[in-house]
């Protein structure tokens, strides 16, 4: 309002505004009432609390309680609180469908048969080091070794679901996917997220992908359209998560495919000894290994299609054709792993009471640690070494009868065996304070593990040796130290295997994960383990492993050679006895990969230089010796396609199988003890108390009056055994553990592919014979201008203190340019192993030349110090000859007047001369009694 506005007119206004807000607000007043009313009337001809929680949710929200009770008197606090929960957590109204599904029961087959699939290499990778705690509903713990999924618990389901139908149809129901999900979330792992220690094929292939979808995202900036991009990088991602998870399932030795065939992969088409022929035509295609190469091709397509400068384009070309090479030697390794798996699962299945087979690695060095440790101590340590060795074998049952048909009984589990034998294990670990890891001294423990076996099992004469690609294990040395070794401990090595290079993980990892969880568990109580002794004790506590405390003395001797050895992944010594000869014919089968090919044949007396002495260990402290084989009490003759089986009706038990697997045999019982246990069926809950007497045989109810009736159970053997019930989440951890701690046949399943017509393109190159085989990278020697780049970059590094990284230097050899044109060309390009090899060398070149001078430092210093020290000799010496005059001068004197004195007078100087306590100086001597010098005629 302005002083000027007629104050009449406004009161007017402003009555007749309040009005028609009066009205609006009446009118709103009554439909909002009218709603309320509808929905409080549906609400009281609702009959269940649940359809009223729904209507009352859809005003709860937006109405006060007080507001409410008026359109429905009696509502308590409670409901209404409920229904805005329902609002919040459901929605306004929303239908909850609450009923419950039917309850399936499952068997315990099921269980272990989805298990089995769950620890196959493929999905389940160990790890060398950490476990992980599997609580079950009891309050009992289970260690497990740390694993890691290598796929998401979906896809593990779908994967397992189209295997189940691939191989069992219809005839084999696995459990529900609910289910499935919560054993998984149960029996966790790790997640994969950041990877250390990764092979470096995974890591280059892997990285290569990346480095792929990036030059696609360059090549948006000069024309690709989004689409094309986006369906290049969707590809791109499929691609690799192939490789990833499904590739190693579709590996097989008799495949159509010739991506997938192995036969055909690793023939070695140069060697007739390593090359085998396939009974098979290779006539398929698999949709995704074809995707892989569609997808390259179009990427090369599209790099001479949008990018016009051509020194950019071949670049580009060749960054693709190395990322791609990286691809290819991924997929060549995960084809290798699978077939040298092969050797060990047969080596397994072929094993005999007399046989065992090792499998040998040396551990991550341990560094010692103290409970309460300085700075000083932390820094600058020497690592402990130690080496184990898990051994397996066969152990054969006498019976095939079965008294306990639990899930977790070892004679049930051998029962249903075809081949009636469960395996056992266990480890010897050798720790050294200080050794050298060579040829000399794994020689030496396989000598004393040899020699342990005998005294504890002396049927045990054959040994299969299985190792990763260390140079400790595959050199010239080691493999021709059999013969040395059999005649000293009397065990014959059949086989040495050794795994593709970078993929050695096994039973040694899971070991060497439980003994660090062990020492770190006695360090935390207040101890150190510094030394072995210690490292001994503090590891004692792991079950099934035999701890020695050993030194050795390596002693140089002379080179041992076998040409081409790092090409052989397969050996075999036969031992021929042959009549004629006292001494036994050696003959070595050798193979690059298993059994492709008849082998090439070598004799023992071709090879020049074979071991002729092994260096004993010293072992001067030990623990846990010669304890007892640890039973795998879960363990199976074969890998999953052993439950084929199941499908049989193997494991079901009908009423008749039952009465002939009974838990009790009540015919063979006597009349008083059949009257014992019958009491205790019909006996009252107020009676039971009197039975005190129970059998303690794990798993037997018997439960007797007198004592007398209880040694009568105990002589008879007729225990009434009852199945232990567990839960499905306790069966599932229990048996994850059990596979996880003592499976040592996990294989990797078999699945089928999506099969397509072969194609003839242009642009795609088909595969030709030993594609996957490992090709050595030929020396390339560097030019003037690729070391002049290189030594730059080194030198920067090191006037500068910040060093430069290789994958950098290598990027930039790629990138740099000089007006506009490439300084380096595609084939002086380095890689940045090649960069970081030459940077190693640069490094150890300039260490040698910093000790060279030193050692010239010293040289000089050392010289400088003589020539000082002999020009004091010679003053020195000049000054003993000045002495040496003055004296002779004394003596003539004492010559001249030795007459002047008479005897009484020489006897009373030399007294004074005894009683004197010190001649200070030569040039002191001046009494007359000092120059007589006694002569014959005193």
């Amino acid at each position: 309002m302005t002083p000027h506005d007629d104050t009449d007119r406004v009161w007017e206004v402003i009555i007749e505004n309040s009005k028609t807000i009066s009205l609006s607000n009446d009118s709103l007043d009554k439909n909002a009432s009218l709603i309320l009313t509808s929905l409080a009337e549906a609400y009281n001809n609702a009959q269940h609390w649940t359809v009223r929680r729904q209507i009352l949710s859809i005003m709860a929200k937006d109405v006060t309680f007080s507001i409410i009770l008026i359109f429905i008197p009696g509502l308590t606090a409670y409901r209404f609180y409920k229904a805005r929960q329902h609002a919040d957590f459901e929605g306004k109204g929303t239908v909850v469908d609450d009923t419950r599904g039917t309850t399936i029961r499952y068997d315990d087959y099921q269980l272990e048969h989805f298990i089995e699939f769950l620890v196959s290499p493929h999905i389940c990778t160990d790890l060398p080091f950490g476990e992980r705690e599997l609580h079950l509903s009891t309050g009992e713990t289970l260690l497990i070794p740390l694993t890691i999924r290598n796929l998401a618990p979906k896809r593990i389901i779908v994967q397992y679901y189209n295997y189940c139908k691939e191989y069992y149809g219809d005839a084999f129901h696995p459990l529900g996917q609910s289910t499935l999900f919560s054993i998984l979330n149960q029996c966790s792992a790790s997640t994969r997220r950041s990877l250390q220690g990764l092979d470096s094929f995974s890591a280059e292939g892997s990285t290569a992908f990346d480095l792929l979808i990036s030059i696609v995202d360059s090549l948006s900036t000069v024309g690709l359209t989004a689409i094309d991009a986006t369906n290049l990088k969707k590809d791109l991602q499929h691609c690799r998560n192939y490789l990833k998870s499904d590739y190693k399932v579709h590996v097989s030795s008799e495949s159509n495919v010739p991506d997938h065939c192995s036969t055909f992969a690793l023939s070695d088409i140069t060697s007739k000894c390593w090359q085998r022929n396939c009974d098979h035509d290779h006539d398929q295609q698999c949709d995704r290994c074809e995707l892989l190469k569609i997808t390259l091709a179009k990427l090369r397509a599209f790099i001479e299609q949008y990018q016009t400068d051509t020194a950019v384009c071949d670049r580009l070309l060749y960054r693709v054709q190395q990322q791609v090479q990286d691809i290819k030697e991924w997929k060549a390794h995960l084809l290798r792993t699978i077939h040298q798996d092969q050797a060990r699962i047969d080596i397994l299945h072929n094993l005999d009471s007399e046989t065992v087979m090792i499998q040998v690695d040396w551990a991550m060095k341990w560094l010692p640690v103290k409970y309460r440790e300085s700075t000083k101590d932390h820094f600058a340590k020497r690592g402990i070494s130690w080496h184990l060795a898990y051994v397996i074998r066969k152990k054969f049952s006498e019976s095939t009868s079965s008294s306990d048909s639990s899930f977790t009984s070892e004679e049930n589990v051998t029962n249903r065996n075809p081949n009636n034998y469960t395996f056992q294990h266990k480890t010897f670990c050798h720790v050294f304070d200080q050794c050298v890891q060579n040829a000399k001294t794994v020689i030496s423990i396989l000598r004393h593990i040899f020699l342990m076996l005998q005294q504890t099992e002396p049927d045990i004469k054959y040994v299969h040796l299985r190792s990763d690609n260390a140079g400790c294990y595959h050199s010239a040395e080691a493999l021709l130290s059999v013969e040395q070794l059999f005649n000293e401990t009397g065990i014959w090595i059949k086989s040495i295997d050794f795994c593709d290079p970078q993929s050695g993980k096994g039973p040694c990892d899971h070991i060497a994960a439980v003994v660090k969880c062990s020492i770190r568990r006695f360090v935390n109580e207040k101890n150190n383990c510094t030394n072995a002794i210690e490292f001994l004790t503090a590891a004692e506590r792991t079950n099934g492993v035999e701890f020695y405390a050993s030194e050795i003395q390596n002693s140089h001797t002379e080179k041992i050679e076998w040409k081409g050895v790092k090409q052989i992944n397969n050996i075999e010594y036969i031992l021929d006895f042959t009549p004629e000869s006292t001494k036994p014919s050696i003959e070595v089968r050798a193979w690059q990969s298993w059994k492709i090919g008849p082998g090439k044949v070598y004799r023992w007396l071709d090879f020049e230089k074979t071991v002729q002495k092994i260096n004993p260990l010293h072992i001067f402290h030990s623990k846990n010796v010669s304890i007892p084989w640890i039973n795998d009490c879960h363990e199976k003759a074969g890998d999953v396609i052993i439950f084929f089986f199941v499908i049989n009706n193997l494991f079901s038990f009908t009423d008749e199988n039952r009465s002939n697997h009974s838990y009790q045999d009540e015919s063979s019982s006597t009349e008083d003890e059949n009257e014992e246990e019958s009491n205790v069926n019909h006996t009252s809950t107020s009676e039971k108390e009197h039975y005190f007497f129970d059998c303690l045989t794990s798993g037997c109810t018997a439960r007797y009056r007198s004592y007398a009736n209880l040694l009568r159970h105990y002589a008879t053997g007729k225990h009434k055994m009852k199945l232990e019930k567990h839960s499905l989440i306790d069966k599932s951890k229990i048996l994850f553990h059990q596979h996880l701690s003592t499976n040592h046949l996990r294989s990797t399943p078999l699945m089928s592919i999506t099969v397509i017509q072969p194609v003839k393109n242009p642009i795609i190159s088909s595969l030709s014979k030993n594609w996957a085989s490992h090709k050595p990278k030929p020396s390339v020697r560097f030019n003037d201008k690729q070391k002049q780049f290189l030594l730059d970059k080194f030198n920067e590094g090191v006037n500068t203190g910040m060093k430069w990284d290789p994958s950098r230097v290598a990027l930039d050899m790629e990138k740099l340019t000089n007006n506009g044109t490439y300084v380096f060309n595609n084939d002086e390009c380095l890689s940045q192993g090649q960069v970081k090899s030459y940077f190693s060398r640069l490094a150890l070149k300039q260490r040698s030349m910093e000790q060279v001078s030193d050692e010239q430092t010293k040289k000089k210093a050392i010289s400088h110090s003589s020539s000082t020290t002999n020009s004091n000799a010679t003053n020195l010496q000049s000054n003993n000859t000045t002495i040496t005059s003055e004296f002779d001068e004394m003596e003539e004197i004492d010559t001249r007047d030795l007459e002047v004195y008479s005897w009484r007078q020489i006897l009373d100087e030399t007294k004074k001369i005894l009683d004197t306590p010190s001649i200070s100086s030569p040039s002191s001597i001046t009494s007359p009694s000092l120059k007589r010098k006694p002569t014959l005629d005193d």
